[in-house]
């Protein structure tokens, strides 16, 4: 990638994974290895629109632990912001030719092919794969473990939730809700949550299970606001 940008003259120093000059980069990278596949992929900004991707990529981890890789926040700038001379097309033909004169230097000319990754005839199998990342499975299934410790003022008065999730499990819970709704049915709730899966239907149970033991108008409308609040905590907002 140096002699890419070399042959734009783009007199820039970049790392790309760790920014020894404090400056802005342009490119980053990702990998998960498994036992019989390993996925990576490389990002290159050449005129994307940074503000809308900050706000893409922002995760909302108040409240939120786990031991998995935290990612490492850096400022980051386009490419062409630094050399407003370079096109898509003439990017793509050098980084082709620079990979080709790298890893195959014995073929002369270099052809350039467009290709639509999310066709079967370009890549069998891609549907697939692709409805399976968008599953549970991939999604919490195989996150590593994590914890919520979230508290909130609702009308009823401090609420406080730690809930302990594993595989995408949640295999612990506690549950602090003022008096305003029994201990009994706190403790209820709290036990039958451990057990479902986080993020899907299986937590929405707990609302009929809720209404079932509301008693009087004051206390369905604290349910209704707990099981709102809730929903938040454990994925169904």
């Amino acid at each position: 990638m140096n002699e890419t940008f070399h042959f734009f003259d783009t007199t820039y120093v970049y790392s790309l994974h760790v920014n020894f000059f404090n400056q802005p980069e342009i490119s980053g990278s990702a990998s998960r290895l498994g036992r019989l596949v390993a996925y990576h992929h490389f990002t290159l900004l050449f005129h994307s629109k940074l503000q809308q991707l900050a706000q893409m990529l922002t995760p909302h981890t108040n409240g939120l632990r786990s031991n998995a890789t935290a990612s490492v926040r850096s400022s980051v700038i386009n490419l062409s912001q630094i050399n407003n001379a370079i096109t898509y097309d003439n990017l793509c033909s050098k980084i082709a030719s620079t990979f080709t004169k790298t890893f195959h230097p014995k073929i002369n000319n270099e052809e350039l092919l467009d290709i639509n990754p999310s066709t079967e005839s370009n890549y069998p199998g891609i549907a697939s794969l692709r409805n399976e990342m968008k599953s549970w499975d991939w999604i919490y299934g195989k996150t590593p473990d994590f914890e919520i410790h979230q508290s909130s003022n609702l009308s009823m008065g401090k609420v406080t939730i730690s809930v302990v999730i594993r595989k995408g499990i949640i295999s612990e819970i506690k549950l602090d809700v003022s008096k305003a709704i029994p201990s009994a049915i706190i403790d209820e709730i709290s036990s039958g949550l451990v057990g479902c899966r986080y993020g899907t239907e299986d937590v929405s149970g707990i609302v009929y299970y809720l209404e079932a033991k509301s008693d009087g108008m004051n206390s369905r409308t604290r349910t209704a606001e707990l099981i709102r609040w809730l929903m938040i905590i454990l994925g169904r907002n």
